[in-house]
């Protein structure tokens, strides 16, 4: 074999090997960078799928938000209305005769239940109704009638911090029976027949 032979065939087993070096190069550099887009891809949807979850969720929050500030809007409004109403029947109750005023307070002391010695203290305003001594005496007698013990009830002359009504002060506890209280537990007693005529059945 010459010697020209011999480098052909080298040249041609060094080109050979190159070729295969240069496949193999190829390959692993198409190999690599499907690897590299796969991950970006993977990276750029995970991405795209926490910020469609956040946007997700701040929808809802402020979907949720919105709805709980009407809520509470629509539940302040409705108290509003209610305390105007309660205040106009304050208003009205504390304008009645006294011979209305006395039958109310009448019926709300007898249902109180309480017994023994009981001061009365009144409104300034109302003080007059009890000075003369008979309401207090009616309701001694009605009271030691219904729970079975002598009671008396005394005028305090110190005028009650309350616009109308009586608070009974007993041996033991005291009773609420000025008007504000008495409206409250009208209110109290009627929540949903009031809310019913006001908001609607149901509201």
């Amino acid at each position: 074999m010459g010697a020209e032979t011999v480098i052909k065939k080298i040249e041609e087993k060094a080109a050979a090997e190159c070729e295969a070096i240069r496949a193999s190069a190829a390959a692993k550099a198409e190999q690599l960078k499907n690897s590299i887009l796969a991950e970006a891809e993977a990276k750029a949807n995970s991405v795209i799928e926490n910020e469609n979850e956040k946007a997700r969720l701040l929808l809802m929050r402020g979907k949720q938000q919105s709805t709980l500030e009407k809520r509470i809007r629509t539940l302040d409004h409705r108290h509003t209305l209610i305390d105007g109403i309660k205040a106009e029947t304050l208003s009205r109750l504390n304008g009645e005769t006294a011979e209305n005023k006395l039958l109310l307070y009448t019926r709300y002391v007898e249902n109180s239940g309480i017994s023994g010695k009981v001061t009365v203290s009144a409104a300034e305003n109302e003080l007059h109704l009890y000075r003369d001594g008979r309401v207090l005496q009616l309701w001694s007698k009605r009271l030691s009638e219904l729970t079975g013990a002598d009671t008396v009830l005394t005028l305090d002359e110190t005028p009650a911090e309350i616009s109308g009504g009586v608070i009974l002060r007993g041996e033991i506890y005291d009773i609420d029976l000025s008007s504000e209280a008495i409206v409250e537990e009208v209110f109290a007693n009627n929540e949903k027949a009031i809310s019913d005529k006001l908001f609607g059945e149901g509201a």
